[in-house]
């Protein structure tokens, strides 16, 4: 069976087809990888952003030895639903070389299929539905979202199905063309 889904190209007003054969996630996605996305921050140095596949997550930053930990991470999975309000969880977990004293974490940006949270809130409340999902606008503050254990936090990224049994999940391999789950991390040691 063929499913089409319709989500917004560059132009809002202008709508691309995307054909996904059939419901299952795809085999290339079940390797962990990392990729590179390049952010320019406000001086105007790119700065590389790496993208996590796969569940569950794992970042190891205990290479950072820093008082402040001042980055992003972009998040992207894709799973088989079960059925209509079936929840795609993602458990993401970083670990860093010291005690965490404070930690912000915020969504500034992600698609999710079809209504996207952290933890229990909400971050897609633009959601549009069926197979076009919902994005982050605004940013969401999730600090509250996130359980702290020494040196590790940890937070579930998710995704509920409100369409059909297919798949759920967030960005790129859930949805070609759709924005990964991005978060900002602060974090002081």
């Amino acid at each position: 069976m063929k499913i089409f889904k319709f989500i917004p190209a560059i132009y809002p007003a202008i709508f691309m087809v995307i054909l996904i054969s059939g419901c299952k996630e795809d085999p290339a996605s079940a390797t962990p990888e990392v990729r590179i996305n390049t952010l320019m921050s406000a001086g105007g140095n790119a700065k590389k952003i790496p993208v996590f596949r796969d569940c569950p997550q794992e970042i190891n930053s205990t290479s950072l030895n820093t008082p402040v930990v001042n980055d992003f991470t972009e998040h992207t999975y894709n799973v088989d639903s079960d059925d209509l309000d079936f929840i795609a969880g993602c458990e993401i977990t970083r670990t860093f070389a010291r005690p965490i004293k404070r930690l912000k974490l915020t969504i500034v940006g992600g698609h999710a299929d079809d209504v996207g949270y952290v933890g229990n809130k909400l971050v897609t409340p633009d959601n549009i539905g069926c197979f076009l999902g919902g994005s982050v606008r605004p940013p969401v503050d999730v600090t509250n979202q996130v359980q702290i254990a020494g040196n590790v936090a940890t937070l579930q990224l998710r995704a509920k199905e409100t369409c059909c049994g297919c798949v759920s999940g967030w960005g790129e391999e859930n949805l070609p063309g759709s924005a990964n789950a991005r978060f900002h991390w602060i974090v002081n040691f």
